[in-house]
């Protein structure tokens, strides 16, 4: 069978080569399950926001979050405690770590849905470009509107 190749710029100690099979049940699990985004948080103390990358797929059931955790290989599994109404427990796989959310996306990208594509480009491109408009802000001097508020990048599309 023949291997995804290791990411450039890791070396094979660090890369961990994936089957197809592997990769492409993890991209189908993630099109279904999964969600990508770029969220600015604002503060007092950084009011220009801080951009970050967020990547995560959410379920009740443990072990297909936890076999999709063994295919990226990097992020983490979280618990999430039951809430009030007898509702399941639910299990999360995330990062936010640019590095690893990158390295995710090129293991899978073979075998996303063009929705899922999409959405990541979508969220890549608006962190790059709130990243190049604070660099022109903070040369500047200007300042964004005062207070605290969370920006997160809108990922919904209007599918006819």
């Amino acid at each position: 069978m023949k291997s995804i190749p290791c990411i450039h710029g890791c070396d094979s100690s660090e890369a961990r080569c994936l089957d197809n099979v592997e990769a492409a049940w993890g991209a189908g699990l993630f099109d279904g399950e999964g969600t990508i985004f770029a969220r600015i948080h604002r503060s007092r103390r950084c009011p220009n926001g801080n951009a970050r990358m967020h990547m995560a797929l959410c379920m009740t059931q443990e072990d297909p979050v936890r076999h999709f955790h063994q295919v990226v290989s990097v992020g983490q599994v979280v618990s999430i405690p039951v809430p009030p109404g007898g509702r399941l427990p639910q299990w999360r796989w995330q990062t936010t770590a640019e590095a690893d959310i990158r390295y995710a996306l090129a293991l899978l990208w073979p075998y996303l849905s063009e929705f899922k594509k999409c959405q990541a480009r979508l969220a890549l491109t608006k962190r790059d470009e709130y990243l190049r408009y604070k660099h022109r802000s903070d040369a500047s001097g200007v300042q964004p509107e005062e207070g605290s508020a969370t920006l997160t990048v809108a990922l919904s599309f209007n599918v006819e």
